[in-house]
């Protein structure tokens, strides 16, 4: 196949959530000898792309869903080939997520971790029902610039400010910046925690995010 077709594909299929065809279509860059990382890089834009689409309902939770397993398809197969290339995939920082403790909602949690690996992120994913003291040991592991907390309910939205003021008692709530998002969760309230990010969906979570390390590189956090 020519580049621009096998590119092609891969951009289709995500703006069409096919599975298949982003394995066909990255199996295709490595049969042809292509630039694995504009290859992702071209994934990463169509992601971006159904996100925005799904922050303006343009379309819906499943759809965004199978678009990001046919991303982690192709991320899974060209990774191998990116370690051996002198060339690697820029990383804008490192950001540490979780579904808070009490709570094993991570549809959103799943979405943000996609779309904030195709922004440029390095995701450490802690899972669901995540303890203060493990968002604070991957803090000293991983040394992150972001901590992402997702709450699914009201009742659990409470426990991120509880995890703001754990950090800030053991001493290493300014080592970090710290978001929170979630159904249940306002911009209102994270001003009131006073955390540093906020995003209403998937794509302004990745977007804030990307302000937030933008900011502290350029020395304005």
């Amino acid at each position: 196949m020519h580049k621009k077709e096998v590119f092609g594909i891969l951009r289709l299929a995500i703006l069409n959530y096919d599975v298949e065809m982003a394995k066909k279509a990255a199996k295709g860059v490595i049969e042809e000898g292509l630039d694995a990382l504009k290859a992702i890089e071209i994934t990463r834009k169509a992601m971006i792309e159904l996100g925005m689409k799904f922050a303006k309902l343009e379309i819906f939770l499943p759809e965004l869903m199978l678009a990001a397993d046919a991303m982690d398809s192709i991320l899974t197969i060209l990774k191998p080939k990116l370690l051996t290339s002198t060339k690697k995939i820029p990383e804008l920082g490192t950001v540490v997520i979780g579904v808070v403790r009490g709570d094993i909602h991570d549809i959103g949690k799943n979405m943000v971790s996609t779309l904030l690996t195709a922004t440029g992120f390095k995701v450490i994913d802690l899972g669901v029902d995540v303890p203060f003291r493990t968002f604070a040991e991957a803090l000293e592991t991983y040394e992150p610039d972001i901590v992402a907390a997702s709450a699914a309910m009201t009742s659990t939205m409470f426990v991120q400010r509880d995890l703001v003021e754990y950090l800030e008692g053991i001493g290493v709530r300014d080592r970090v910046k710290i978001m929170v998002g979630g159904a249940p969760v306002r911009k209102e309230w994270a001003k009131e925690i006073g955390v540093d990010g906020y995003g209403e969906n998937a794509a302004e979570a990745a977007e804030a995010a990307k302000r937030i390390v933008t900011k502290k590189k350029e020395g304005g956090l």
